[in-house]
């Protein structure tokens, strides 16, 4: 097939957004490289399915079902995966959703020869998640706002100041890059936030969710403090105990 070696690069991702909500700002890490988006929403999820066209521009598809009722949308994904596979038919295709009712339509894909696979974004990780923000959220705090044991200890043994600047000193895996610039990622996270317009989550907790998932399942709660402490110094978001607001940037 001609140009065929051109397609083999290419990811095709179809989002179940009345089954699974991953943030937009997460999809390159489900579906690394992928060229186009289709995002499959009902009703519902009219307002979240536009944070995914605000995030990744012309790649995504939004995909309204055209009637309700039990796997009305599952039919419209499934009518789709086939429409691209034969017009991409050496693409890479991945269905983001729990529902395992997509595996017997997968694996007659890939009997044909055509290279699918389902995705799952694990909703159970929800509670997990608040706990780890929660922990994580105390590290922040406590790294950006030092106890007055710690001041009166500084002020005690003054000697001892470059100990205690080592607690926000980056680490070799930290955000910022060798020169003191941002990285490119956290600069993609701060410009992710511009775009999302009145998407951005308003209360800190959520935001919290947000930037962890954008900066990776991999963060830790020092990387998370630096880019909380990033968005906050480069005047990006303004956090005010459990409010976060967005100054509008200066031109």
């Amino acid at each position: 097939m001609t140009g065929s070696s051109a397609m083999v690069s290419q990811v095709h991702v179809l989002v179940d957004l009345e089954n699974v909500q991953p943030p937009a700002a997460l999809l390159d890490e489900l579906a690394p490289g992928f060229a186009d988006a289709w995002i499959f929403h009902g009703p519902h999820q009219q307002k979240l399915s536009q944070t995914f066209k605000t995030m990744i521009g012309d790649r995504a598809t939004l995909v309204p079902i055209t009637r309700t009722g039990n796997n009305a949308l599952d039919f419209h994904l499934s009518f789709y995966l086939g429409y691209v596979a034969a017009k991409h038919p050496d693409a890479r295709l991945v269905v983001v959703a729990n529902d395992k009712g997509y595996e017997p339509m997968i694996e007659h894909a890939v009997s044909l020869g055509f290279e699918v696979r389902r995705e799952g974004y694990d909703a159970t990780k929800k509670a997990a998640l608040k706990k780890a923000v929660a922990t994580k959220k105390a590290a922040v705090k406590k790294a950006a706002a030092p106890t007055k044991k710690s001041v009166a200890k500084k002020a005690a043994t003054p000697k001892k100041k470059p100990a205690a600047a080592s607690i926000v000193a980056p680490s070799k895996k930290s955000v910022p890059s060798k020169d003191g610039s941002a990285s490119p990622k956290l600069r993609r996270i701060a410009n992710a936030f511009g775009k999302m317009g009145a998407e951005r989550p308003q209360k800190k907790a959520s935001f919290l969710r947000h930037l962890e998932a954008m900066l990776g399942s991999g963060a830790s709660a020092a990387t998370l403090g630096q880019a909380v402490a990033y968005l906050t110094k480069g005047g990006i978001v303004q956090i005010d105990d459990d409010k976060v607001t967005y100054p509008p940037s200066k031109k």
